[in-house]
């Protein structure tokens, strides 16, 4: 049974407004997902839903360290995150570079 899932409406609402308002000119950004780690140095593959591969992720909460997997690549539909400590919970969300953005 999956250990992430998308957080609230309330939420999602509320970090959707907070996106906008930021605005990321650089960057996609996925839905936010919450993500349970049951045990230490689980790998837990999230199914991102971005349709090509993150360059990164933002933690927007945690309670614990949380690491994208070292040796797994992340792929156009799975990321691989991981914790150092069981029963870590994190709330991220998953950023796609745009093409053709420059410092100015």
């Amino acid at each position: 049974m999956p250990n992430e899932r998308f957080v609230s409406s309330e939420v999602s609402q509320a970090l959707t407004r907070l996106r906008e308002e930021i605005g990321l000119p650089w960057a996609k950004v996925s839905r936010p997902f919450s993500i349970t780690f049951p045990a230490a140095a689980t790998v837990r593959e999230v199914a991102h839903g971005m349709s090509a591969t993150p360059g990164g992720m933002l933690v927007l909460r945690a309670d614990g360290a949380v690491y994208a997997n070292p040796g797994q690549e992340w792929t156009s539909k799975l990321a691989y995150l991981t914790a150092p400590v069981a029963n870590t919970r994190a709330t991220v969300v998953f950023l796609v570079l745009r093409e053709g953005v420059t410092n100015a």
